[in-house]
């Protein structure tokens, strides 16, 4: 949104931010998060049926050294906690 005001209003960046209430560095964060390779490890490994902690041990086991909480985030947002209803 302080983006908008900046195109829109035509301010500084630093006007911007007041108005929005955000901080000068929170406009300018990106993200430095590159998880391609732990999608792939979890994608090889998970199977119907295999919970978190299966699939935690199996990725462990192979030599990868991403801790429980990297890989639960990336887990969840490939939607492998959802389980499919077998028909």
């Amino acid at each position: 949104m302080a983006s908008e005001i900046l195109a829109e209003y035509e301010v500084s960046i630093t006007r911007a931010c007041r108005l929005m209430d955000i901080h000068r560095s929170y406009y300018y964060y990106t993200s430095g998060k590159d998880d391609a390779d732990v999608e792939d490890a979890i994608r090889d490994v998970g199977r119907f049926g295999e919970g978190f902690w299966k699939i935690f041990k199996i990725i462990r086991r192979q030599g990868h050294t991403w801790n429980h909480k990297n890989l639960y985030r990336v887990y969840k947002s490939l939607h492998f906690e959802k389980r499919s209803r077998l028909t």
